[in-house]
């Protein structure tokens, strides 16, 4: 016969027992929420974190004798010639299917690879990395001024100096050059400028590797450990020559990549040149749930340091 006191005990052993139970452990949409939180605190206080790296310079890495061109990088403070931002994909030529496809601008004959991804750098929000629309309008604004920051303090500076021939600038022209004072040689760089990493309106960022004599589509790891890296938040490496949806249109993405201002052939243009890209999120913020076990500092780190030989 059950007494009050042992239904007592028994009704308080069972509030101990519920309250005991171990948490619901997080579902991947909440991991990946949660790396991805992690990874926009951490890039924001980066010295190449592209919407607020102050104090870049230009640094010439022309190979004298070597070369066929004149050419800086974009440097931040610390060194580092590679900057990060944030955007949503726009468009993305990275797949053996889609590289296949031919366009106005394509050569079958061509040696080498030509790998893009574009961004837009339109409003946008993501539940996980609140302020978004505010870093990529930041970037916007920086990439809006990069032409005339590699005319000032790259461009015009090397042209006006005392070095004989320059690569890229047929003599006849620098020395027409010379006879100009900085502003207005700076007038006539502005006018005649090509690209600029951006559309028209600016509102779309193009990135272009181009892998140098490497053409077969069939070997996707030259491209994936060579040219171009991309991974998922997690850090797991995405074949994204094999796999077409590995990086698709609205997908967020952080892109490492570098800023390169060149003359060549008498023509003057920035590029924009990828070399990792990590998928945050799916477009609408499912994640997917493709999260791996790869150590997320470590791969953050590895992300970072990938500054190859230019």
């Amino acid at each position: 016969m059950t007494t009050i006191e042992s239904a007592s005990a028994s009704a308080s052993a069972l509030k101990r027992k519920a309250t005991d139970a171990p948490a619901e452990a997080p579902s991947p949409k909440d991991r990946n929420a949660a790396r991805i939180a992690k990874l926009r605190d951490r890039m924001r206080a980066a010295p190449n974190w592209f919407p607020t790296a102050d104090g870049t310079t230009w640094t010439n890495v022309t190979r004298p004798g070597k070369s066929q061109r004149s050419l800086f990088v974009l440097t931040a403070p610390d060194g580092s010639q590679q900057f990060c931002m944030v955007g949503r994909v726009f468009s993305a030529t990275l797949s053996e299917e889609a590289l296949s496809v031919p366009t106005q601008y394509s050569d079958a004959n061509s040696e080498h690879t030509d790998l893009q991804i574009h961004l837009s750098l339109r409003d946008s929000t993501c539940e996980a990395w609140d302020g978004l629309t505010e870093d990529i309008m930041a970037s916007r604004d920086r990439l809006a001024g990069i032409r005339e920051s590699a005319i000032k303090d790259a461009m015009v500076p090397m042209i006006l100096g005392d070095d004989e021939k320059l690569p890229g600038i047929p003599d006849k022209k620098l020395k027409a050059y010379r006879k100009k004072t900085p502003e207005q040689l700076t007038e006539v760089l502005e006018e005649s400028w090509g690209g600029t990493g951006t559309n028209e309106s600016g509102d779309i960022m193009r990135t272009k590797r181009r892998c140098y004599y490497t053409t077969d589509l069939s070997n996707a790891d030259v491209f994936m450990d060579k040219w171009l890296s991309v991974t998922d938040a997690s850090g797991q490496p995405l074949n994204y020559i094999a796999d077409n949806s590995a990086i698709e249109r609205g997908d967020l993405v952080l892109v490492w990549f570098r800023a390169l201002a060149q003359a060549t052939a008498g023509n003057f243009h920035v590029s924009l040149e990828p070399r990792t890209v990590m998928r945050l999120e799916r477009d609408g913020g499912g994640g997917g749930g493709r999260e791996g076990s790869a150590a997320f500092a470590a791969a953050l780190v590895k992300a970072m340091q990938r500054d190859a030989d230019i």
